[in-house]
């Protein structure tokens, strides 16, 4: 279980007074707080609400009942924070393109029309040991459960679809070798690289964006609605 983190402002700090004994926080109160947000990708305070409802459907907060999962006063506030994002992911990232007909050809278009610098080079050739482990530290949010999300779509294809998914997800879990999973190697690169390999362990570090790009998948994984 992750450990509970610290607040950081109105809208964590009642989500986990909530999920801690406190007082249930009202949709309408948390709507009062979700509207003087103003840009979501980048606020602390409500990726980490946000973070700390979906982290309930992973492996918890510790001293947190399992039974809000699926709270339905905890539900409609996740529902205010997750509305909030994903208008602010919408207005962010374009439409796709039309769909060209193949998967392959459609992500090598993806792709090559990425004009951003080169993250993996840069860390190869020019960065400092501190710089790297900044990037791991922000990167185990996501890593030291990283197949994890993605499980959630098994269940909502057939066929083909269904049965590639699974396969990938195998290699993802180590094809049944505990010690190869993913997450268990990125595990590896931290202790090799002096840092912590405790879920959750730099959650305290981590960036409104880092967040984001966690909560998205998270999103993502739990709505049927936004399946491929």
């Amino acid at each position: 279980m992750l450990t509970v983190p610290a607040p950081r402002g109105q809208l964590s700090a009642a989500v986990l007074g909530m999920l801690t004994g406190g007082a249930v926080l009202l949709p309408a109160v948390a709507a009062a707080q979700v509207d003087r947000v103003r840009d979501p990708l980048t606020d602390d305070d409500l990726q980490l609400a946000l973070a700390c409802c979906y982290e309930l459907h992973y492996r918890g907060l510790a001293g947190v009942s399992d039974r809000w999962e699926w709270d339905p006063d905890l539900l409609a506030v996740r529902a205010l924070l997750e509305d909030c994002f994903e208008r602010a992911l919408r207005q962010h990232v374009p439409a796709p393109p039309e769909v060209s007909g193949t998967v392959w050809g459609d992500l090598r278009a993806l792709v090559d029309t990425d004009d951003g610098p080169p993250l993996s080079l840069h860390l190869a050739r020019w960065a400092t040991l501190a710089q790297l482990r900044d990037f791991l530290v922000q990167r185990s949010v996501y890593h030291l459960r990283e197949a994890d999300s993605h499980t959630w779509g098994i269940p909502r294809l057939s066929g083909r679809a269904k049965a590639a998914l699974v396969e990938i997800q195998s290699d993802e879990y180590g094809n049944g070798d505990d010690a190869r999973m993913h997450s268990a190697l990125f595990a590896q690169l931290l202790r090799a690289a002096g840092l912590s390999d405790t879920y959750g362990g730099y959650w305290h570090e981590a960036t409104a964006e880092t967040l984001a790009g966690v909560n998205a998948i998270s999103m993502f994984g739990l709505h049927r609605r936004h399946r491929g």
